[in-house]
Order: C-alpha cells, then sequence, then structure tokens
C-alpha cells in the first residue's frame, strides 16, 4: 500500500471550494472539485518538477493532462469531463476574482462521450419469463439483462 502525502492546496483552491460551499453547493460537488483539482495539481508538479502555480498553467498543460488521463490512465471520457469541468470552474472564478489575467480553459473542449443504449424493458421481460425467472441483473456496461443470458 502506497501512503503520500498530498500537496497543500494552494490559497486561491481553498478559497474557490469556499466559495462553493458558501454557494450552498452539495458536500459532493465540492469533494469532486477538490478531488479533481488535487489530481490534476499532483500531475501537473510531477510534470513541471515545480509546485502547482495556477497562473502559470498553459493550454497546452490541459490538453496533455487530458490525453494522459484518456490514454494512460484508461478514465472514461465522463470523469475526464468532470475533472474539466472543475478546472473550468476554478479558472471562471479566478478570473472573475483578478486572481488570474485569463481564463486558458475557454478553449479547453469536453471529449465527447459514448451515448449508452439500454435494453428494451418488454424483451428483457419475456427473455425473464422463458427462463421462469422473475429478476434481472445490471452487466458492467449498466444495461438491464437477464439472470441466464
Amino acid at each position: 500500500m502506497r501512503i503520500f502525502t498530498l500537496p497543500p492546496l494552494p490559497n486561491s483552491v481553498r478559497d474557490y471550494l469556499t466559495f462553493l460551499d458558501q454557494k450552498h453547493r452539495s458536500p459532493l460537488t465540492i469533494k469532486a472539485a477538490k478531488q479533481d483539482l488535487t489530481r490534476f495539481m499532483i500531475w501537473w508538479e510531477r510534470q513541471h518538477q515545480r509546485h502547482f502555480e495556477p497562473a502559470l498553467l498553459l493550454e497546452r498543460d490541459v490538453l496533455d493532462w487530458r490525453a494522459y488521463y484518456q490514454k494512460q490512465v484508461g478514465a472514461a471520457p465522463a470523469t475526464i469531463n468532470r475533472a474539466l469541468a472543475s478546472l473550468r470552474g476554478y479558472y471562471s472564478w479566478a478570473t472573475r476574482m483578478a486572481l488570474l489575467t485569463e481564463n486558458i480553459m475557454l478553449e479547453v473542449h469536453c471529449l465527447p462521450q459514448a451515448h449508452r443504449v439500454d435494453c428494451p424493458t418488454r424483451p428483457l421481460m419475456r427473455c425473464c419469463a422463458v427462463h421462469g425467472l422473475s429478476q434481472m441483473r445490471f452487466s458492467a456496461c449498466g444495461t438491464k439483462r437477464c439472470w441466464r443470458c
């Protein structure tokens, strides 16, 4: 088991999380934003061999991180897009607060997501009835399946 300490959050990131709390955002939203920003900061610090400084972030860094998380880590597009939304929210807030001169996140776009098509219920119920089953299970992709199929 690896144990390591997380880098301290920059004051501006702590202020942003406080801002989210004051805007009555869900505790889970705040937790997700903190997690996303921390993960990005850790990656950025490893890449640049220095402490994270929000003003030094370039659009290229975000694009490199997005590619890394997609190809090396294998993160789902929804996971990456959530992190991009967290970064976008932070940089938008920091720009409005005049902590940064420009919002580099304006040109960074989300990844396209595959649209999942759930199994229709009627054929599924018929399949279960054929097998004499009254329950269905969820497959790994989230679609409902007969227990026997």
